[in-house]
């Protein structure tokens, strides 16, 4: 696996975004192109080829397209596809590292909890993709007021790079906190286990395992409630149910208090994107 370094003094430079769909079999047109283009897959699955390397593109993924490397699609897509993009250049230096070195800089960077360098992987499924989603949204939202809203977009690309950042040192960290991780979670399934004739609520075993209170369940399903808002044309009530409230008037009080607006008003903020379908 290999991994774009972009150094922080280094900074990037937004050029154009945008959603691609597509209704009917689609094949990714053959290119090379001067500037980088990050993909992040919404739904279906889409087939790259970028140099000798083959991709695969599907929900909760992200590709970075490399700037004078040929990039195409080597395999046409069902119909229903769609993906966010976004063409950008890096103001400066950068490189490509193999992964150890880039693990190695991720933890290092973790360690210490001081921002770093861009670190991503050229291609990776990110199991928390919901921020950067937003995010994107956001940009794609912001990038179709005005001129002098190119500026600002650069600032939330470079939040999304930071986020899958973070992501990429998350998931590629865990590695060294598995044992103990394992042995807590074999200890939270004997125990439930051993309580299996009694009722459990996740209160019961967070209180047991010290784990995060219900706060933290409720706001991990409104970053997806948050996600679905901004990416599906389902309504209030759909959403709230398939992110686990029985009750869409309490989902409706709890999106407003934890997140002072309410979801229409959220979706109705980033409405603003570009798509196309070529």
């Amino acid at each position: 696996m290999q991994f774009l370094r972009i150094p922080k003094e280094t900074g990037v430079r937004y050029v154009s975004s945008g959603e691609f769909v597509s209704e009917s079999q689609w094949c990714h047109t053959k290119r090379n192109i001067d500037s980088f283009v990050i993909l992040m897959g919404l739904s279906g699955k889409v087939y790259v080829q970028q140099g000798d390397e083959k991709y695969e593109l599907i929900p909760q993924s992200a590709l970075v397209l490399l700037p004078h490397i040929t990039h195409f699609g080597y395999k046409a897509s069902d119909s229903g596809i769609s993906y966010c993009w976004c063409h950008f250049y890096c103001q400066g230096y950068y490189e490509i590292m193999d992964e150890g070195a880039a693990i190695d800089a991720l933890i290092r960077a973790k360690a210490v909890s001081q921002s770093s360098d861009i670190i991503i992987p050229i291609f990776s499924v990110y199991p928390k993709m919901e921020r950067a989603d937003i995010l994107f949204r956001c940009m794609l939202h912001t990038s179709n007021f005005n001129v002098y809203a190119k500026k600002e977009s650069d600032h939330i690309l470079s939040a999304i790079l930071y986020e899958l950042t973070e992501q990429a040192a998350e998931i590629n960290t865990l590695t060294y906190a598995m044992d103990e991780r394992q042995a807590r979670f074999n200890e939270l399934l004997e125990w439930v286990r051993a309580n299996m004739d009694r009722e459990m609520t996740l209160d019961d075993v967070a209180r047991r395992f010290n784990y995060s209170s219900p706060y933290y369940l409720t706001a991990t399903r409104l970053n997806k409630a948050k996600s679905m808002l901004v990416n599906s044309d389902k309504t209030i009530k759909e959403i709230a149910y398939e992110v686990g409230f029985t009750d869409e008037k309490y989902f409706m009080r709890t999106f407003k208090k934890l997140e002072n607006i309410t979801p229409t008003q959220f979706r109705n903020a980033y409405n603003l994107i570009h798509m196309n379908n070529h």
